[in-house]
């Protein structure tokens, strides 16, 4: 099985629009970290007026004194960076990571919804909504995607407009128990106006760590997801194929289900479809027994019937419609497509609609049948029936 990864529209979603909109998350739920003058005299003694922290910060007041005009402000950051490397493959990275739709249960107390407003080729525009203390707001970014290696976000209005984000995933070496892993170089260059600018003012050290704690949420969520569906996985080839899922397995079905491309129950009828999977119920004889069982209570007859090791039928069953009635079933409980109460329903159904597998002439099968009564059924002679009729035709049956 050759793990293909697929290049569908999923991969040109959002990605990583959390990292740009960060800053402004944890600005709205953090106070302004500037030290405050502790008296107008550390200022200058011919102070025009006084004003609060935000108004200084909006710049709707400044301070002014006689002899000059000065400013308590250091200068905006206008970027920063970061570089992270994650324990996954570049490409299983970004696939996750770019699945917008979960961005909500990564982020729920922030992000409430996103909504793909256009996909143009690798560029997409989407609306968020984000929540902070209660309040709503939207915000619409542009992306551009260049699978897998390289992603830029920008901002496309309000107060924000102009940020941009710029990703770059390389392969890396880790180390020797890790082997390869993806490095993730981040930069965001911050432009704030507005009623933001005063964000850009925070301590630098405030804002990185905004920044890793963003990152972090994402990482913290790939692992448990993965985790989660290497179990899945796992689970059911130990379960089906009765061996552990291989390399090519995880890659394979993770990146289907983690797109949901396919769902659990998918994934599980695949596998159940797969040749391996066929190879070993093929001589499980398990869910023909059932088949005959079920046959038997709906048909209200007894057979087939084992003895010695050999299948002998009632002898006026049509053993060619039969048998592909049984091949046909013992498939669709192989695959779970119906279970035996189903299967039961439909022979019920069948009955009712004179469908019997019984052979046309029956007087041509009366002697034998009444032979066959006698030996298996009533138990009242102990002749050597295969020697007065034969060998059963399909001894195979019982495998």
């Amino acid at each position: 099985m050759q793990m293909k990864i697929k290049k569908t529209g999923k991969i040109i979603i959002i990605f990583y629009v959390f990292l740009a909109i960060s800053v402004i998350i944890f600005l709205l739920n953090n106070e302004i970290l500037l030290d405050q003058p502790k008296n107008k005299s550390e200022i200058g003694s011919d102070l025009l007026h006084s004003c609060s922290y935000w108004e200084l910060l909006t710049s709707a007041c400044e301070w002014q004194s006689s002899s000059e005009s000065w400013s308590i402000l250091p200068s905006p950051i206008s970027e920063l960076e970061n570089t992270r490397n994650v324990f996954h493959h570049k490409e299983e990275a970004f696939l996750i990571m770019t699945d917008v739709k979960n961005y909500p249960k990564i982020l729920p107390k922030n992000i409430v919804s996103v909504n793909i407003i256009n996909r143009v080729d690798n560029t997409v525009l989407a609306e968020y909504e984000l929540i902070e203390h209660g309040i709503r707001t939207k915000l619409l970014a542009e992306h551009t995607m260049y699978p897998y290696d390289k992603h830029i976000l920008e901002i496309m209005d309000g107060d924000a407009k102009g940020t941009k984000l710029i990703q770059d995933f390389t392969t890396v070496e880790c180390n020797e128990s890790v082997g390869k892993c993806t490095q993730i170089a981040s930069r965001v260059e911050l432009n704030l106006g507005g009623i933001l600018a005063p964000f850009g003012f925070l301590p630098k050290l405030n804002l990185d760590h905004a920044f890793n704690t963003i990152i972090t949420s994402f990482e913290m969520y790939m692992d448990t997801y993965e985790n989660g569906t290497k179990k899945i996985i796992d689970d059911l080839y130990r379960e089906i194929l009765l061996r552990p899922a291989d390399a090519e397995a995880f890659e394979y079905w993770g990146s289907l289900l983690e797109s949901e491309e396919i769902t659990n129950l998918e994934l599980r009828k695949a596998i159940l479809k797969s040749q391996e999977a066929i190879a070993l119920k093929r001589y499980n004889s398990e869910n023909i027994v059932l088949i005959y069982d079920v046959f038997n209570m709906v048909y209200e007859m007894s057979g087939p019937y084992y003895e010695d090791g050999m299948l002998f039928f009632d002898p006026r069953i049509d053993q060619n419609e039969f048998k592909k009635m049984v091949e046909k079933n013992k498939y669709r409980l192989n695959i779970e497509e119906i279970t035996v109460d189903e299967l039961r329903l439909e022979l019920e159904q069948l009955k009712e609609n004179g469908i019997d597998f019984l052979v046309d002439d029956l007087e041509s099968v009366q002697e034998q049948f009444l032979d066959w009564q006698k030996r298996f059924v009533d138990k009242t002679h102990d002749f050597c029936y295969y020697c007065k009729w034969g060998p059963p035709h399909d001894q195979y049956w019982h495998g």
